[in-house]
């Protein structure tokens, strides 16, 4: 748990350097951050290999770090902040989003 404190605070720091701009934005060759419709609807996705993926961290994405592990997301909804921690390790296809994603 301590190992998961500490990588999250590293990631902070890269979440502070900016928000995503970009409607889409490719993280790596599995994770995808996209909106549908509107900003507030930026969400964070399991990229499936055809295109479209399955959520993982839904609605009012507006930054996110990553290291070889982990992806820390910041959501801003209803004018809270809150993070959310992906263990990329205990995630696949077919987990479902608790198995994987820690918090807000």
């Amino acid at each position: 748990m301590i190992k998961i404190l500490l990588y999250a605070i590293s990631m902070l720091f890269l979440i502070a350097c900016g928000d995503i701009i970009d409607h889409s934005t490719k993280l790596n060759e599995i994770y995808h951050v996209d909106t549908i419709d509107l900003d507030e609807d930026r969400s964070l996705y399991w990229s499936y290999k055809g295109g479209g993926g399955v959520g993982r961290v839904n609605n009012g994405v507006v930054a996110v770090g990553l290291n070889d592990r982990y992806i820390i997301v910041k959501q801003h909804i209803n004018d809270i902040d809150s993070y959310s921690i992906l263990d990329m390790t205990k995630d696949s296809i077919y987990a479902e989003p608790s198995d994987s994603v820690y918090g807000p």
